[in-house]
């Protein structure tokens, strides 16, 4: 839902610009020696495409409470490390994940479509970067632990 909803308000976005085109054209004034016809008025504004429900917050019809993150509190079980055990998933479940996260950024950057070359390049680039940046926090980590400091370098 979330691709389609973004390339929907790209579209939008577009025939917006395009409208504020047509109304800053109309309104210049004319110039000398060249007839005018009458400007045709404007088409309405684009409606705005609605956001799918299953993009809201659970609870944004009613809301109850401020937003809260739960897995803080050291009184809960996931704090405590108890309930369901984690899903391993493949490898090739993981590459298809980020294939499909890729696609999705590039919708958001407003692109409309992409070789698949290009998308398997990303792909690798946002694998490397990944695992660059998860060794880092293990790094990190480790050293924070034989140090015994948090928060510094």
């Amino acid at each position: 839902a979330l691709p389609i909803y973004t390339i929907q308000l790209i579209q939008h976005n577009r025939r917006m610009r395009n409208l504020i085109a047509a109304a800053q054209t109309s309104n210049q004034p004319p110039t000398e020696g060249i007839k005018t016809e009458e400007s045709e008025p404007l088409p309405p504004r684009p409606i705005t495409p609605p956001m799918p429900d299953d993009l809201h917050a659970m609870d944004y019809k009613n809301p109850k409470l401020p937003f809260q993150l739960r897995h803080s509190d050291p009184e809960s079980d996931f704090y405590r490390g108890k309930g369901e055990p984690v899903t391993e998933l493949s490898w090739n479940s993981c590459r298809q994940l980020l294939y499909q996260s890729v696609a999705t950024g590039l919708a958001h950057a407003g692109f409309d479509s992409a070789y698949e070359s290009v998308l398997e390049t990303l792909t690798d680039v946002a694998h490397d970067y990944c695992l660059k940046f998860t060794k880092l926090l293990r790094f990190t980590v480790d050293r924070e632990a034989r140090r015994g400091q948090i928060g510094r370098a």
